[in-house]
């Protein structure tokens, strides 16, 4: 399914927002899905054995093929009203790679003397860059029941699909497929090339009402999502969500220095 909230395909709002000016306007955040099979999941190996000999002769595309999955039919593009526009947490680790063994015996003992003849003592490595951290970024939206029945049949239609989607699939006694995998594009704020959706919490609202099917159906959602992304943020990937033309998902990369399609069928 395809869900535009700027089209009324979800009853985001109770305002009357039917104007093209209007919703050119409106933040949004858009996510791609795509799903994982296991006979993908088995591909990988094989490409994962490609992927470091090109590693080792200095080719290839650092973000290419990383994970593997088949675009589906559903892609969302949600409200974003939060105030998460970055942040970046980056760790620096004390690296004695180059030093071997004699060396940390003989720096170990130095230091030991030195705590006996002063009040502390220690020695000073140079600390490597280890990474950036994990980024986790959350998205809220109410879902209004009280406007028309047929409002509320999309609303209950979006998030039947979408926690579907973000469930395990038990194919057998020991195979599991995987919940969805997306891309996730905010303009201007963050490009995501792979994620997934870390939690996903859905609160009734208002009065508790029993439709004609006999569903419970309060007089709102409130839909919470945290997106957690798989790859840490880099240069180039940042480039090529800010770098897209008019504001624009970068499905196939954007126009940054270096293609950042990370998601691909095996």
């Amino acid at each position: 399914m395809q869900v535009d909230y700027r089209n009324k395909d979800i009853m985001w709002t109770a305002s009357d927002y039917d104007t093209s000016i209007a919703m050119t306007e409106f933040p949004y955040i858009e996510l791609i899905e795509y799903k994982q099979s296991a006979s993908q999941i088995r591909s990988q190996y094989e490409y994962w054995e490609r992927r470091v000999k090109n590693a080792i002769s200095g080719g290839g595309n650092p973000y290419s093929k990383l994970y593997i999955g088949d675009v589906t039919t559903n892609e969302y593009i949600l409200p974003f009203f939060t105030e998460t526009h970055h942040q970046i947490g980056q760790n620096w680790q004390e690296n004695q790679a180059p030093l071997g063994d004699t060396i940390k015996r003989l720096t170990n003992a130095a230091e030991a003397v030195g705590k006996a003849l002063y009040p502390a003592a220690g020695i000073m490595y140079p600390k490597s860059y280890a990474g950036a951290n994990e980024y986790l970024y959350d998205i809220t939206f109410y879902l209004i029941n009280t406007i028309s029945d047929e409002g509320t049949r999309r609303n209950k239609e979006f998030l039947e699909t979408f926690i579907a989607q973000n469930l395990h699939v038990q194919e057998n006694s020991l195979a599991i497929t995987p919940p969805s995998l997306y891309t996730a594009f905010v303009p201007g704020v963050r490009w995501s090339p792979v994620c997934v959706v870390s939690n996903l919490s859905i609160s009734n609202k208002g009065t508790l009402n029993r439709n004609a099917d006999g569903h419970i159906v309060p007089d709102a959602w409130e839909v919470r999502i945290q997106l957690r992304e798989l790859i840490n943020e880099s240069r180039m990937i940042y480039q090529s969500g800010m770098l897209s033309k008019g504001g624009n998902t970068p499905r196939e990369g954007g126009t940054g220095q270096v293609t950042v399609k990370v998601i691909e069928g095996a």
